[in-house]
């Protein structure tokens, strides 16, 4: 038998629309995928901090309301929430995937899209992957992705 990689699915969920519980939570499972030896640990899509549920289902106004926060509550590449989540990834030792709402980098951009942050053991963000076509009515909230973000990860375990 060939090399073992042990991965974790984190089917867990956000506190939604919080990005302190969710960082603290998210940290708390990275770290407890170093202690169970985790090679990879994958937490869900848009998980930091919530899919929109609602669309077609609450007053357009209380749907504004919450797309608004959805934008407050989008994350980074380069904000203090990836920081922490590689800082956290390093001292487990885990590889990790996380989804996510990110804030475009575009200066000025309100646009989110929805996207994977790839972490690896040594706490190196090693970039994302954009969501390229947001179905139906994903189309409302997130930006679609492009070519640039179609590419390999080089992790200690293998290319993903």
């Amino acid at each position: 038998m060939g090399n073992v990689i042990r991965v974790g699915a984190a089917q867990i969920s956000p506190h939604f629309f919080d990005k302190e519980k969710t960082l603290e939570k998210t940290c708390r499972y990275i770290l407890e995928g170093g202690q169970l030896g985790l090679d990879l640990l994958v937490f869900p899509e848009t998980y930091f901090c919530g899919y929109p549920y609602w669309r077609g289902s609450v007053s357009v106004r209380r749907s504004t309301e919450l797309a608004a926060r959805m934008i407050d509550t989008a994350i980074s590449l380069d904000g203090p929430e990836v920081t922490q989540m590689a800082e956290t990834a390093r001292a487990a030792g885990v590889n990790c995937v996380v989804g996510c709402n990110e804030l475009s980098d575009r200066p000025g951009s309100l646009t989110i899209y929805n996207s994977l942050v790839v972490i690896s053991r040594t706490g190196e963000v090693l970039g994302r992957h954009r969501k390229i076509m947001p179905t139906h009515s994903e189309r409302a909230y997130w930006g679609l992705g492009d070519a640039s973000d179609i590419r390999t990860f080089d992790l200690d375990i293998g290319t993903m």
